[in-house]
């Protein structure tokens, strides 16, 4: 683990990261909708055919900051905060029904007519998109999921997060920030990186809900049969998912059951923030599968 994501110089370590997200955001173009009393906040980068990343639970577009530029190479790149995470306002009830319609119509308005799109959730994004996606008729291309999971277990528990609220001292919470990253988000301690900690502890923070409580997975699991794609859904997770370790097993076949012609992927010392910890592998697989591979 690098010395600079020990507690002493944490700070100034994870203030200097910003700059990464700055310089990634400083070459988007901002657009809002309606949502709730406020707005929807969505970015686009690049030019071509629209893909549109739909980011997890208690994030922001940020969950993507390592795959906007792979794929703005070749796609326009659309990333919305979700209503009530990021910078945009709180939908005008908390279900992931509501959240899907409010991107439902963001979309429409901001990639108007028939013309195909892609659409990738990740995690929490995962049943949003599938809600939408259920809805886009002949539009949608490809649908990709990446840190889902295509069985329910039962047992699993959600796992006990430091509560760095409760911790004054900036440097202790952000240490905390890091530490729920080791827990939930990234399989290797040595890949946190001040990027990673500014990220998670910029984007909990204006969370202004509990994204479990909302059962994603049961939604999930409700509307992913009634998605159609042109071409597929793909999954892509990282085998040391920390959110679907106990079923990897069967993570493939339950796609299958769904979508017969649905393709799983893994990529080998990744967690369940798969795009970010295994973010070269991730861009391969994902542009192959948007170029029909």
């Amino acid at each position: 683990m690098s010395a600079l994501l020990t507690q002493s110089g944490l700070l100034e370590a994870v203030a200097a990261a910003g700059a990464v997200v700055a310089a990634v955001e400083a070459r988007s173009t901002r657009f809002e909708t309606p949502c709730g009393k406020g707005s929807m906040v969505w970015r686009r980068w690049g030019s071509g055919s629209p893909v549109v990343l739909v980011h997890g639970g208690g994030g922001s577009w940020t969950h993507w900051v390592r795959n906007i530029e792979a794929l703005a190479a070749h796609y326009t790149v659309w990333a919305p905060d979700l209503p009530g995470l990021g910078d945009s306002a709180v939908p005008d009830e908390f279900t992931i029904e509501a959240m899907g319609a409010t991107v439902e119509r963001g979309l429409r308005t901001l990639i108007p007519g028939d013309a195909p799109l892609d659409v990738v959730g990740f995690s929490f994004g995962g049943p949003v998109s599938a809600c939408v996606g259920m809805k886009l008729e002949g539009r949608l291309r490809n649908f990709v999921l990446a840190g889902s999971r295509f069985n329910l277990d039962a047992s699993r528990h959600f796992p006990q997060l430091v509560s760095w609220k409760e911790i004054e001292d900036p440097e202790a919470r952000l240490a905390g920030h890091r530490r729920n990253l080791e827990i939930m988000m990234i399989a290797n301690p040595a890949n946190i990186d001040a990027l990673a900690v500014y990220i998670q502890s910029t984007n909990t923070p204006r969370a202004r809900f509990f994204g479990p409580k909302l059962d994603p997975n049961g939604k999930l699991l409700e509307f992913l049969p009634q998605v159609r794609p042109q071409k597929r859904v793909t999954g892509i997770s990282g085998l040391e998912d920390q959110i679907a370790r106990p079923m990897m097993h069967n993570q493939a076949s339950g796609l299958k059951a769904m979508h017969p012609t649905g393709v799983f992927h893994t990529i080998p010392d990744a967690g369940h923030w798969v795009q970010y910890e295994g973010s070269g592998r991730f861009n391969a697989i994902l542009l192959d599968t948007l170029a029909g591979k």
